[in-house]
């Protein structure tokens, strides 16, 4: 919502804003998916949590599936972008289509690794690891989209959420390993 936000504060056009609305609706709406896994997986995870080898392998057991059932979600969405937003949304929203795509593209990173490790570092008692990451994603947030809005308009919101998105991923991965190598 922050980025809505910003576009809002920084660039002062309501069509702007609603297509960039528009372009979040369906990814964000997606994050269900991870969150219904993390409901399912989330119990053995908490089981096993001084079992360092079960938790590994089978966290690579969800790797190895999840992460290519939404590489195949992502880039359906990319590839058909502008028929699912005109089919949607109408044509009046197809300047969406740019934003959209690159915000698919971040939920491939949000759903396959963020949310899943960020619930399974729950899982190894590793709270505050999650809670600096949140910290560290806001001030990324609110820097990244403040710049990036004023030199690219709403597009630079999208790429803002990407780049977090990874960024958090790789930090949220490389710590959950490290726990486990530990």
């Amino acid at each position: 919502l922050i980025d809505v936000f910003l576009i809002g504060l920084l660039i002062p056009n309501e069509l702007i804003v609603a297509s960039y609305k528009t372009a979040t609706i369906i990814p964000n709406a997606l994050v269900f998916i991870p969150s219904a896994l993390v409901v399912y997986i989330y119990p053995y995870f908490a089981q096993h949590q001084n079992d360092k080898n079960w938790v590994k392998s089978k966290f690579l057991t969800v790797l190895k599936y999840f992460a290519p059932l939404n590489a195949v979600l992502t880039l359906g969405l990319v590839v058909f972008a502008p028929t699912i937003i005109e089919i949607l949304f109408g044509t009046q929203y197809l300047d969406a289509v740019p934003a959209f795509r690159i915000l698919s593209i971040s939920y491939f990173f949000s759903a396959t690794f963020r949310k899943i490790i960020g619930n399974l570092l729950v899982t190894q008692r590793k709270l505050k690891v999650n809670f600096w990451i949140g910290i560290l994603e806001g001030v990324l947030n609110l820097i990244s989209n403040w710049i990036l809005i004023s030199f690219l308009g709403a597009i630079g919101a999208a790429i803002t959420t990407l780049v977090i998105c990874i960024i958090s991923s790789i930090i949220s991965l490389s710590y959950f390993i490290y726990c486990l190598d530990k």
